[in-house]
């Protein structure tokens, strides 16, 4: 079969299953699986199955935003953020526009 038919069979298949609830990953995990099997064969979609996965979750680009993530909560719950922004605001809000330079000052300083 044709790839660009796979393609665009796969992409209504996607739609289909987002449509009818599927979570956003499962149902382009099945796509591609099938997809991957209609391309190549059941081994290399296999293959590709078990190291794909381990692959992207160990890459470190990936697991610095759960970090991130956590210190925003950190400052956020300990009112770190919003002392730095009454601090910066009482600074240069006198000046014009001076919401916006605070927060960019803000932003610089945290």
């Amino acid at each position: 079969m044709d790839p660009l038919l796979i393609g665009v069979i796969g992409v209504i298949a996607l739609l289909v299953l987002l449509f009818l609830g599927m979570q956003i990953g499962i149902a382009m995990s099945i796509v591609g699986f099938i997809g991957y099997i209609a391309c190549v064969n059941v081994p290399a979609a296999l293959g590709v199955f078990k190291t794909v996965p381990f692959n992207t979750s160990t890459s470190y680009s990936l697991s610095v935003i759960p970090l991130f993530v956590l210190m925003g909560q950190f400052a956020f719950y300990s009112r770190i953020s919003s002392d730095l922004y009454d601090v910066c605001y009482k600074w240069l809000g006198r000046l014009s526009g001076g919401l916006g330079i605070s927060t960019v000052a803000q932003v610089m300083v945290d």
